[in-house]
């Protein structure tokens, strides 16, 4: 059987882009505060800017503006001669240096043009290339956090988690006051497990008192491991003393907001996340969408946004359009590939409501290069394959998972996906044995979402040996998915063919 990921409670966790994608969408402004940390006094930095003046080259000018946007030095002479030197030699660089200079001189377009907006490229070869030019940038430049930094992310991709942590802490150590690098090492620590460590170094940081993408990404974090946030007095102070919303403190306003839902305090949530649509980011719009879907009333989200794939995928969803939802989801997982969300969501809108295996089974194996533990979505793939007659493949897959360990939710809707390939092989009585376990344990933990999807495909096999079992086991199916609202389940039911 395939399975979904539900939030509890969805929050605003800070998304993980490389540099130029955060930068088009106006996330590396200046902060609020253009203080210089006195970390960043020394000789590191001066010997950049003296050997710029002795090297009138693209490295060197490189080196200095990628070092002196880190520690927001935008008055200094050298920075802004740098600056401009690469944008009067673009034809000699990357598209990504004519960036950093255009930021430095705050000369930089709204939107930064790439190919296929927001959409990371996600073949293996792909990764590969990217992965390979940004090593060579670091050898050269080793200096340049925004490189590192990026490097960890194209690392993630492929489930290289000790590399991308390696190179997202030597991101860290050259900028450890910079908004951009801090979103991204706190998104990295928090995805590997290691979300402490990422308070710890928003914590840290000086800016994080006034920045409120500091304080938004400190105060989701601490809520996800039911920590008391340090910081949400001083957003508190922030918010209140706002003359108007802008991108820079929207995602504040949504976080927020979404405490205030958790308080029971809906008045307020809803005049916070009303607030925080008036500049939204595409995350501000997908929380929206979530507690929508909540509270049983929408609010006005512009999903024209760019970017706004997971809004839309839970929009699309939530009105019955499968086909729309799958397509957006897609674009979600291409936004954001080293989540298994996304994949894991498509795979089972793909499965449950449209019957699109071997779409679906194409959604597991991207979202498997960056989550190969994943078992939710090693559940959905192994799924998938048996419906599209793979059973050796299936059987390969489920008999790599380590059972040991598994929460029960896993481990009940494993035993029904082996109950399936156990009907496939013609091993009846096993088949059986493993559903009626599983939806039995369904039935006790009150998973109902869980036992009417169980239910279900246990009477579509149960059509070939026993029709009077299999009509009962989908009057239940049917019951229950009414009760729940499980409208793509439903939908199946009606259109099974």
């Amino acid at each position: 059987m395939p399975s979904a990921i539900e939030y509890k409670i969805r929050l605003l966790i800070p998304r993980w882009l490389t540099y130029g994608v955060a930068s088009s969408f106006g996330e590396l402004g200046e902060n609020l505060k253009n203080k210089r940390p006195s970390a960043y006094s020394s000789r590191n930095y001066t010997s950049i800017q003296f050997e710029w003046k002795n090297n009138k080259s693209i490295p060197y000018a490189i080196e200095l503006v990628s070092f002196g946007l880190l520690i927001n030095d935008y008055e200094n002479p050298l920075l802004i001669e740098a600056a401009n030197f690469i944008l009067d030699n673009r034809n000699m660089t990357s598209d990504i240096a004519v960036e950093l200079a255009s930021r430095a001189l705050n000369t930089a377009n709204d939107r930064v043009i790439i190919p296929e907006p927001h959409q990371y490229e996600v073949s293996v070869e792909a990764i590969r290339g990217k992965i390979a030019a940004l090593k060579y940038r670091c050898r050269d430049y080793n200096v340049n956090a925004i490189a590192w930094a990026d490097l960890a992310f194209y690392y993630s991709m492929l489930a290289q988690k000790e590399q991308a942590i390696k190179s997202m802490s030597i991101a860290v150590s050259l900028g450890h006051e910079n908004r951009f690098i801090l979103r991204s090492a706190s998104r990295l620590f928090t995805h590997y497990g290691s979300p402490d460590y990422a308070l710890t170094l928003l914590r840290g940081s000086e800016i994080s008192k006034y920045d409120p993408w500091i304080m938004a990404s400190e105060i989701s974090i601490s809520e996800s491991i039911n920590k008391a946030s340090k910081l949400s007095n001083y957003a508190q102070r922030l918010i209140a003393n706002s003359e108007k919303v802008t991108i820079n403190n929207s995602e504040l306003f949504a976080t927020m907001g979404t405490l205030e839902f958790s308080h029971g305090a809906i008045k307020k949530c809803k005049k916070l996340i009303n607030s925080s649509l008036q500049k939204p980011t595409e995350n501000c719009l997908a929380q929206a969408e979530w507690l929508a879907d909540k509270l049983g009333a929408p609010f006005k989200t512009p999903l024209q946004n760019s970017a706004s794939f997971e809004a839309q995928t839970l929009q699309l969803f939530n009105s019955n359009k499968y086909s729309e939802s799958v397509d957006a989801c897609n674009k979600w997982l291409r936004f954001q590939p080293f989540s298994s969300m996304p994949a894991v969501n498509g795979s089972y809108v793909a499965s449950i409501a449209l019957e699109d295996y071997k779409h679906a089974i194409e959604i597991c194996e991207i979202g498997l290069q960056s989550s190969p533990n994943e078992i939710m979505l090693i559940n959905n793939y192994a799924f998938a394959l048996l419906q599209c007659g793979r059973l050796d493949d299936a059987e390969k897959v489920i008999n790599s998972v380590d059972v040991s360990g598994l929460e029960d939710r896993a481990l009940n809707t494993l035993a029904a996906t082996t109950g399936l390939l156990k009907y496939k092989q013609g091993d009846v009585s096993n088949a059986r044995e493993l559903y009626a376990m599983s939806t039995e344990k369904f039935a006790k933990n009150d998973d109902k979402r869980a036992l009417a999807i169980a239910l279900t495909f246990w009477a579509e096999e149960e059509k070939e040996f026993d029709m009077s079992l299999a009509a009962s086991l989908l009057e239940k199916a049917k019951q229950i998915a009414k009760k729940e609202k499980m409208h793509e389940l439903l939908y199946k039911i009606k259109n099974k063919k």
